[in-house]
């Protein structure tokens, strides 16, 4: 999803300023989860797995939770 679309749907699902949607989204690019994430990018490669990166996501102390929705 394209960053604003992901700043929109943080807003209106979890409840989250679009600052926090970005600080986490920076936070996950740091980690090397996500590609950086103040650009447009919104597709990736087949042979990534998807469900995978958002399983390890549920270990996580502060966006855990989000990831388990």
């Amino acid at each position: 999803m394209t960053t604003v679309e992901l700043q929109k749907q943080g807003a209106k699902f979890l409840g989250m300023s679009s600052k926090r949607v970005m600080d986490i989204a920076e936070k996950l690019y740091t980690s090397g989860y996500i590609s950086y994430p103040r650009t447009e990018t919104d597709q990736f490669d087949k042979a990534i797995d998807l469900h995978q990166l958002i399983e390890r996501q549920q270990e996580d102390a502060v966006w855990g939770d989000y990831s388990k929705a």
